[in-house]
């Protein structure tokens, strides 16, 4: 995955050059910022794989978190949100949690998309975080991460 993201890397900066040669100012600078966001995304994939789902690993992950997204409060539970639908039918939206760093299979959820079948993933994210939020017998998060 890191060569691939480093290819497409050093080829977003090759465009960014010759957009810039051909004085294509406004696009080369789209593709900087395509650029930037990459490399943001990059650094914070780092910090989180390079991590060994440990306790005193953990620690150091969660000082690196509470850090990025300026908490102070402890993290004991993740939740990470994605839809997947094909144009818009057959949409499902899903649900991991990672406690302490770890993956617990046993919270994941599957959330049946209930609104008009069309493709439209915030609405559904939307959707999925509603009625997630409305159950108040599952633990609340720290962080919400999604995928969209």
């Amino acid at each position: 995955m890191e060569a691939k993201r480093k290819n497409v890397l050093n080829t977003l900066k090759k465009e960014m050059k010759l957009s810039s040669k051909s004085q294509e100012y406004e696009n080369a600078g789209k593709v900087r910022n395509k650029i930037h966001a990459l490399e943001q995304v990059m650094a914070h994939a780092k910090v989180i794989s390079s991590q060994q789902p440990e306790i005193g690993n953990w620690r150091k992950t969660e000082k690196i978190l509470q850090g990025l997204l300026k908490i102070k409060n402890h993290i004991e539970r993740i939740e990470c949100y994605d839809v997947s639908n094909i144009q818009g039918k057959s949409a499902t939206g899903a649900m991991s949690v990672f406690l302490k760093g770890v993956p617990d299979k046993s919270q994941y959820r599957k959330f049946k998309i209930k609104m008009k079948q069309e493709p439209n993933d915030i609405a559904m994210l939307e959707e999925i975080l509603e009625r997630r939020l409305k159950n108040t017998q599952w633990q609340y998060p720290e962080i919400i991460l999604i995928d969209g």
